[in-house]
């Protein structure tokens, strides 16, 4: 039997690796799509579903024609129905964008015409797709579609993206009708169009919105690691032991605090307790921290008033100097060994006023770890959390 993956939180699926199934309930999953009730995921050895409410997987028979490499379109939770995009090149397959209306029992071919990358389907219920154009090729998509009747005819809307490899479809903040675009050329660009006609305008990415901010962009931006080696991968046996939701993989690290509220009188120490976990049993990494300081700590916070601001560690040992080297403690991080801390926020941040903060932490060990003595650098959030402040 393979060596299964150590769960931490939750409930783990009841199959177990090679007992008797012709399939191996510890390859990773290629692709994972979650509805109200149901999850659909794909391996290498087919396609599976699971109730939310059972947490068993079962194997499901889709049309031998179907191609099982690809992935599952974004779509409402509101709608009645999944999708799964491939662009499978086997003869013996018919690639295209399929459809299922009873969560994934049967699916049949709605469009075949286009080499699609992926599909989005917005709340007023049009679906788009990103496509290669025939006989190009791309890193991203170099065609989008658009279509009224779920794929039957599409609507090209690819004019003003030349120049541009298209990878991702987002809801348009300002038009509910509408989708944006993200890009990369020189460097990455959000596209948005004002009307139906879709003519986009670009904007670079690091300043689409920046004078709009909300709770999700600012909070999600860096939210995991920024250490791509190090993430924690999808699998039938430990999908439903993590917060996995429509990944294949989530990072590795995770920063845990408590609890999701807190509350603190203005004038007293405002302490937390955190916890780093790491999730694969197979990784071990060596973390920096400070003793008597918060130099690896700093983070983001919204006030009671809507003001987002970034705030940036400070050594409290002796000021505002630099940490020391010999301040730093050196943490070993297993699965089975966290990282255990207590924070005091009102010495990473001033809470100026009463009233309810969002407050999400950060570590940032770039430029302290030492390489050389396989210390770890990078950097991983915490999900948001509230500080009432009395």
């Amino acid at each position: 039997m393979k060596t299964i993956l150590a769960i931490l939180i939750g409930v783990s699926c009841v199959l177990t690796a090679n007992a008797g199934n012709d399939y191996d309930s510890t390859n990773r999953l290629t692709a994972v799509w979650e509805g109200n009730s149901y999850v659909l995921a794909t391996t290498a050895y087919g396609l599976f579903r699971a109730s939310l409410a059972e947490k068993k997987w079962t194997r499901l028979t889709p049309p031998a024609s179907m191609p099982l490499q690809g992935s599952f379109g974004r779509v409402p939770r509101t709608v009645d129905h999944v999708l799964f995009v491939t662009s499978e090149t086997d003869s013996n397959k018919m690639s295209g964008i399929y459809i299922s209306h009873d969560n994934g029992s049967s699916w049949s071919l709605v469009s075949k015409d286009y080499q699609f990358i992926s599909a989005y389907v917005n709340d007023d219920g049009r679906l788009y797709a990103l496509a290669l154009k025939p006989g190009t090729w791309s890193p991203g998509a170099n065609q989008v579609l658009m279509s009224t009747n779920q794929g039957k005819t599409w609507r090209d809307i690819s004019e003003g993206i030349r120049g541009l490899d298209i990878f991702g479809i987002i809801p348009d903040p300002d038009h509910t009708n509408l989708v944006c675009l993200l890009g990369n050329g020189i460097r990455g660009y959000v596209l948005q169009a004002n009307d139906e006609k879709y003519e986009w305008d670009w904007t670079a990415e690091f300043v689409w919105k920046q004078d709009q901010p909300n709770d999700e962009r600012f909070f999600r931006a860096g939210y995991g690691t920024q250490a791509t080696l190090y993430m924690h991968f999808a699998t039938l046996e430990n999908y439903f032991s993590y917060d996995f939701g429509d990944s294949v993989q989530i990072p590795a690290f995770r920063l845990l605090t408590e609890k999701k509220a807190y509350n603190f009188k203005k004038d007293e120490p405002k302490r937390i307790n955190i916890k780093v976990v790491l999730y694969p049993d197979y990784l071990k990494v060596n973390l920096v921290d400070f003793a008597r300081g918060l130099d690896t700590w700093n983070g983001r916070i919204k006030t009671p008033d809507t003001n987002y601001i970034n705030f940036a560690r400070r050594s409290i040992q002796s000021g505002n100097e630099p940490p020391k080297r010999s301040d730093v403690k050196v943490v070993e991080l297993t699965a089975n060994k966290p990282y255990e801390r207590t924070i005091d926020l009102g010495k990473l941040v001033e809470f100026k006023q009463t009233g309810k903060y969002v407050v999400q932490l950060l570590y940032d060990s770039i430029g302290i770890a030492n390489r050389d003595r396989g210390e770890w650098p990078g950097e991983f959030t915490s999900q948001s959390f509230e500080v009432v402040i009395e």
